[in-house]
């Protein structure tokens, strides 16, 4: 079993209270495992099975226990093979040791910032030097690519997942994104309309930023944040996610060595403690200049309200519901591949997934043939199985996915593939954890799939059609999200009407990725719930502008500025 510690000030403690990482890869083979070692851990385990079908309670995690049982019957499993189910475990943070990390990130927060006009504080990093740091991370992220693996693995990630996001990793790192970021927040130098002085204007960190990290892209979202906080100059504090934290957490292991070596280890913490514990500490708490959270929108937006009341930053990385829309000029085949892909893989669970799709009336009864089709090819397995698509859906988000399904269906919906749970073999089973691929038409207004807060986060496509494009743009702007929309269409007159009319922050057009990655594209960010703001690059959000104006000649010719 793994042992994964926790991180104050780069330190590695062991609390001796632990939380447990089962194997996912062991637990989608055989659910019976989970279901044991949760009955194992509570009241439960001695209750007899049909007491507990009965049992009252809207909680997802126990509604699924009930489901399993009922299908399936309570598992009965060795207490030797319930032990080699548990991948790892980690150390949990007390309110105490979160105090620690704070303190520490508070107490050294100039080591990690240094002005080049002004040199000071005198302790603290440059800009290059920060980039120097990070540079020697992403070096030792690579090369532990098989460890991260291994952990993606155990916590559900498809190997096709952990492929791709892996990728944009490597690449982030390989190409010239840290010297990017770098020069976004670069000192500048201005002359005055008058010719009397300079106006200096400096970016400058927020202190010390915690950042929450999503439980669907840890290694890959996590890690942006991350670097993007300390390449700003910030202290740093990573809450992982209490789904699946050890890959989180061994992400933090590395930065700590690095941190250490350059003397600033202080300034780094990876503490995990359940997000609902303590966020309103941190938001309360002065030494907090900011939070960087990544989650649903309702409780993101109702967040960054009481953090903005106190004076601080809150960066939204919020939900999306984002709009393919498919014109009549396209490549059928093509556009149907590219639709699935985004839709289905890793089971739509990404944010900027395909979410609905918006087909020209002339092709429409054509791409949903095909469509249908292609859909069928996203499979379930193991996530060690190359060829495995999707991946497991939580209880809280199947629970939200079969109410829709239900929903939809009462109100005169047509589902023309899916709409029903598989297991790993791709077997119909009505405790899987596997939602089977599902696309669904003749949507109507008053369904839960068509209301605009919606987000789907799981593998359902809806399907509407249009006989204009300002038709299909009134349609996928009818949400209250505005994270990314694509465009499939070789119209340049139509290209140009989708650019500039939908409410969204992020626009592709003919883009082979809905999900491309870019070093110089802005960081997500989106309009609506999905942000608020917009576009935005992370170094900008996370410094704030001072302006420094200068008429003293003596000043001007020591900052070289005569």
């Amino acid at each position: 079993m793994k042992n994964f510690p926790l991180i104050v000030g780069s330190k590695s403690i062991d609390t001796g209270v632990y939380g447990y990482q089962l194997n996912l890869e062991k637990v989608i083979k055989e659910p019976g495992l989970m279901i044991a070692y949760a009955l194992k851990k509570t009241f439960l385990s001695k209750v007899p099975t049909k007491l507990i079908t009965l049992i009252r309670n809207s909680n997802a995690n126990l509604l699924y226990i009930k489901k399993y049982m009922k299908v399936h019957g309570k598992p009965r499993i060795e207490e030797n093979r319930l032990e080699e189910t548990i991948y790892a475990k980690y150390s949990l943070a007390s309110l105490k040791d979160l105090n620690e990390a704070l303190s520490s990130a508070y107490i050294h927060k100039n080591k990690l910032y240094r002005s080049e006009k002004f040199g000071e504080p005198a302790e603290g990093l440059t800009i290059q030097e920060r980039i120097d740091l990070l540079r020697e991370v992403g070096k030792k992220i690579i090369k532990d690519k098989n460890l991260f693996k291994e952990i993606s693995i155990a916590e559900g990630k498809p190997l096709k997942v952990f492929d791709w996001e892996f990728s944009a990793i490597k690449k982030s790192f390989e190409t010239n994104l840290l010297e990017w970021f770098g020069s976004l927040i670069e000192e500048k130098g201005l002359s005055t309309e008058t010719g009397k002085g300079m106006i200096f204007l400096l970016r400058q960190p927020y202190g010390v930023l915690t950042i929450f990290s999503p439980y669907n892209a840890a290694i890959g979202l996590g890690l942006f944040a991350t670097i993007s906080s300390m390449l700003s100059g910030n202290s740093t504090i990573v809450k992982p996610p209490s789904q699946n934290p050890c890959s989180t957490i061994h992400l933090g292991t590395l930065f700590a060595e690095v941190m250490e070596e350059w003397g600033v280890g202080e300034t780094f913490s990876v503490v995990t403690v359940p997000g609902q514990k303590i966020i309103d500490l941190l938001i309360k708490d002065e030494r907090v200049g900011g939070i960087v959270f990544y989650g649903r929108s309702q409780i993101g937006l109702q967040l960054m309200a009481e953090t903005v009341k106190r004076g601080k930053k809150f960066l939204p990385e919020l939900a999306g519901s984002d709009p393919c829309i498919v014109w009549r000029d396209v490549d059928i085949e093509k556009a149907v591949k590219y639709v699935a892909k985004y839709r289905f893989l890793g089971s739509g669970q990404f944010c900027m997934s395909i979410k609905r799709l918006i087909l020209d009336e002339y092709i429409a009864e054509e791409f949903i043939e095909k469509l249908v089709e292609e859909a069928s090819k996203y499979k379930p397995g193991l996530p060690s199985n190359p060829e495995t698509d999707l991946a497991v859906l939580p209880p809280t988000v199947m629970q939200r996915a079969e109410k829709a399904i239900r929903d939809a269906v009462g109100k005169g919906a047509k589902i023309l593939t899916g709409g029903y749970r598989i297991n790993y073999l791709g077997e119909r089973d009505e405790a899987g954890m596997f939602l089977a691929p599902t696309v669904i038409t003749e949507i109507k207004p008053e369904m839960i799939l068509a209301k605009p807060e919606t987000e789907p986060f799981y593998p359902i496509l809806t399907v509407q059609k249009a006989r204009k494009i300002k038709e299909a743009i009134e349609l996928a702007n009818r949400s209250k999200y505005g994270l990314r929309a694509s465009l499939l269409s070789s119209n340049e007159e139509v290209q140009k009407i989708f650019a500039t009319m939908i409410e969204s922050g992020g626009v592709l057009i003919n883009s082979e990725d809905h999900m491309y990655l870019d070093v110089k594209l802005p960081n997500l960010g989106g309009v609506k719930w999905s942000g608020i703001t917009g576009a935005k690059y992370f170094p900008l959000e996370m410094t704030t502008l001072k302006y420094v104006y200068v008429e003293n000649k003596e000043l001007l010719s020591l900052l070289g500025a005569t």
